[in-house]
């Protein structure tokens, strides 16, 4: 998955981004369940744990191995 921003929310930074199948701006977005070790623009290893409307909720593994 692709980490797109780390973004503030009421529970402090938030990182999200997009697995393959979402386009940008039509598309729910990945919120991962932790920000620790997330950069944008990086890819990593991340399975989904859930649902938040159209959004998935992820938790990243890894970095991706392209990205290392």
């Amino acid at each position: 998955m692709l980490v797109e921003s780390v973004e503030s929310d009421e529970d402090g930074e938030v990182a999200v981004g997009r697995a393959a199948h979402q386009a940008p701006e039509t598309d729910g977005q990945v919120v991962f369940t932790t920000r620790e070790g997330l950069v944008p623009g990086r890819m990593v290893e991340a399975k989904a744990v859930g649902t938040e409307g159209v959004d998935l909720v992820a938790e990243h593994h890894e970095l991706a191995e392209a990205a290392r």
